[in-house]
């Protein structure tokens, strides 16, 4: 209806345009727009010359456009010479099957306070398109002009404000991307040759990107995608009200779409929502500084998505609600931090999912996730997280945190789960972390941190554990190193729990009560082991502490662990194993120490009170402490000898001699005296000059041999030749 070109100051202010066909044609199909800001070719304006010359401060307000193919634009271009200052406010577009306004190469953009009804694009910017896009060469044809491609403006300034966009279904005449915001860029490998003059001309290779955006305010429900950047570079997109519906489950359209390389932007302060896409959508190697302050209601996938190569630096303070996938999913990409805030509430499966070998994200912090329907947190498919900590997740119908198939995370702590209806946190199928510290689980169904299946896990320490559905902490199939001061209580099974070939190194100064069955049960292991410093006690099962690894190939130590048993209640039970068990405190116990005639290795001093039976039970027989050698004496027998003498004690059947060469050093055996009536030794070949350092325990032998008991250490004797 209008058309203009080469003009500058160009006002159009209170006018109607309607009722604007097209046949068809191709020559129809070149005049889409009620008003078309043109270039000046001399086939668009015949008898006027061609030239390189851009229409400028253009001002197209309060206008009204309906029943047309598009309202307000341009899809035409000269290369390196853009559209400048173009301002469209207070328009209202209806109808249109193309698009509102469709903009081409644009800068000092502004589209504000426009009213947008069932139109199939609302506003569209392009950058140069490999259609419609003209040479100064070309144009000036006069004259010979060398085009180079020039980098583009990193601030192009345009701002698309305040608009309220209503937009259904595709493009009538041409395969554009249906949204009802999209800013599109295009990246060229290499130079683009046309044969079609009529179209356009050559293009030299270079990125044509759109920079430097300002999109907000605006409220927008579509059918189709709502906000859509590609090739898009230092662009903000902050508090919009998007509403996506699609036409069918099939349908997979984003509320926010962020993809194609697109750079440096931000997304913040939106509510949206999408039936069958996602709420924020960042793709194809794209990086967006911000993901903050948003509100995602009711997406039909996830409720931000990180994929295929983008980087995202933060994704905070989100408010995510019912998305039928995951609330935050990371997929072959990579996050910084993922915290401070993000709360997310009954996601269909897990509340925030990092998938894949080229998942990689830093630090999952702070984040509150609710009812989710798979994991609170999953790390899957080799992701890699460094740090998860401080979240507080509630009532998931799986495991709080799950790390399956190769996932690698350093560092679990200070995490807050609550009522997960199987682990509170499980490790699986060949993953790996370092550190799972300082976390309070309450109520899991089953475990509260589990290593399965050649999960591995070095250090789980200061975790506090309770009411767990069936065991504190387990380990079957996998591997973890160091069990070491978690609290453990009311576990409706075992406090910890090792089987099925399970590797442990250390279980150290944990607290165990009120369990329904064992305290720490040992079973079918293949490992040495130390169980030390540990408190037990209230525990219902036949052992505070059960050993059964079904292999005396291996040594547990059984060491310094305080024990509180009931009438009915072993201290420490022992079959088909070797053990070393000292120093242990064990009262209140049916039997303070069960070992069956299948257990072989070393018992030590303890201490008993309190117990049924006061001692060892080894088989039929009861055997108490030995006592300790008393009397030491150590005295010079040569330059290079020292001989030891000491009291007999009653009972014993030998003593060991351990040499030290300095008072708190490594004392080692230097000999087994197997009759308990030699009450001396002489330490031969010893080194003129030296101090040497002795301590001698008193030993007995079992009825089957396979046990020996010791004596607690005599007083340290010294000798310098």
């Amino acid at each position: 209806m209008v058309e203009v070109a080469g003009i500058n100051d160009f006002q159009v202010s209170g006018c109607s345009f309607q009722t604007q066909t097209l046949s068809g044609s191709d020559d129809a199909n070149l005049c889409y727009e009620a008003i078309q800001l043109d270039i000046l070719q001399e086939t668009h304006f015949p008898g006027y010359t061609s030239e390189d010359l851009a229409t400028k401060n253009v001002t197209i307000d309060n206008c009204t456009f309906t029943d047309v193919p598009r309202g307000v634009g341009s899809h035409t271009t000269m290369l390196n010479n853009p559209l400048d200052t173009i301002s469209i406010t207070n328009c209202t577009f209806k109808n249109c099957d193309s698009a509102a306004i469709h903009g081409m190469n644009w800068i000092n953009c502004t589209i504000s306070g426009n009213t947008i009804t069932n139109c199939a694009r609302g506003i569209a910017l392009y950058s140069i398109r490999t259609k419609g896009t003209y040479l100064a060469s070309t144009l000036n044809s006069s004259t010979s002009i060398s085009v180079k491609y020039s980098t583009p403006a990193s601030n192009q300034n345009i701002v698309i404000k305040n608009n309220t966009i209503t937009c259904k279904g595709d493009d009538a005449y041409a395969e554009h991307m249906s949204a009802a915001i999209i800013l599109c860029g295009l990246s060229l490998d290499s130079a683009y040759k046309n044969s079609d003059k009529d179209l356009c001309d050559s293009l030299p290779a270079g990125n044509y990107y759109i920079s430097g955006a300002t999109i907000s305010g605006n409220t927008i429900s579509t059918n189709r995608y709502g906000i859509y950047l590609s090739d898009v570079r230092s662009t903000t997109v902050s508090s919009n009200k998007v509403t996506c519906t699609g036409t069918s489950s099939s349908d997979v359209y984003s509320s926010i779409t962020v993809t194609d390389a697109s750079q440096n932007n931000t997304v913040n302060e939106n509510t949206v929502s999408s039936k069958n896409g996602y709420g924020v959508y960042v793709n194809s190697d794209s990086t967006v500084k911000n993901i903050k302050n948003n509100s995602v209601t009711s997406a039909g996938k996830d409720g931000i998505r990180i994929y295929d190569g983008s980087v995202v630096t933060t994704v905070s303070g989100n408010t995510i609600t019912s998305p039928k996938e995951n609330g935050i999913y990371v997929i072959k990409a990579t996050a910084t931090t993922i915290g401070t805030g993000n709360k997310i509430s009954s996601p269909g499966k897990n509340g925030i999912s990092v998938y894949g070998s080229s998942a990689t994200v830093k630090t999952i912090s702070s984040n509150t996730i609710s009812s989710a329907k798979e994991a609170g947190i999953n790390v899957d498919k080799a992701g890699t997280v460094t740090t998860i900590k401080g979240n507080t997740i509630k009532k998931t119908s799986s495991h709080g945190i799950f790390l399956h198939n190769k996932a690698i995370v350093k560092t679990i702590s200070s995490n807050t789960i609550t009522s997960p209806k199987k682990d509170g946190l499980r490790v699986e199928s060949s993953s790996k972390a370092t550190t799972v510290k300082s976390n309070t689980i309450s109520s899991p169904s089953v475990y509260g941190i589990y290593v399965y299946n050649s999960g591995k896990i070095s250090t789980v320490s200061s975790n506090t554990i309770s009411s767990a559905g069936k065991y504190g902490i387990g380990v079957d199939k996998g591997t973890l190193t160091t069990i070491q001061s978690n609290k453990i209580s009311s576990p409706a099974n075992h406090g910890i729990f090792v089987q099925n070939s399970g590797k442990i190194k250390t279980i150290k100064n944990n607290t165990i009560k009120n369990g329904k069955a064992r305290g720490i049960s040992i079973k079918s292991v293949k490992c040495d082991m130390t169980i030390s410093g540990n408190t037990v006690s209230s525990c219902k099962g036949e052992a505070l502490i059960y050993l059964n690894p079904d292999s005396t190939k291996y040594t547990i130590k059984v060491s310094k662990n305080s024990l509180t048993g009931t009438s009915s209640v072993n201290g420490i039970y022992g079959l088909g194993c070797k053990v070393t068990i000292s120093g242990n405190t064990i009262k209140s116990a049916n039997k303070a120490v069960y070992l069956t005639t299948t257990v072989k290795g070393t018992v030590g001093k303890n201490t008993y009170s309190g117990n049924k039976s006061n001692g060892v039970t080894n088989g039929s027989k009861v055997y108490k402490n030995v006592s300790t050698p008393s009397s030491v004496k150590a005295s010079k027998k040569s330059s290079t000898s020292v001989k030891l003498s000491w009291g007999e004690v009653s009972g014993a059947s030998g003593y060991i001699v351990y040499r030290a060469t300095s008072k708190d050093g490594t004392y080692e055996k230097c000999s087994t005296i197997s009759k308990g009536s030699t009450v001396s030794y002489t330490d031969k070949s010893l080194k003129k000059g030296k101090t040497y350092y002795y301590k001698v325990v008193a030993i007995k032998k079992s009825s089957n041999e396979k046990i020996t008991f010791k004596s607690g250490y005599s007083k340290v004797v010294s000798m310098k030749l």
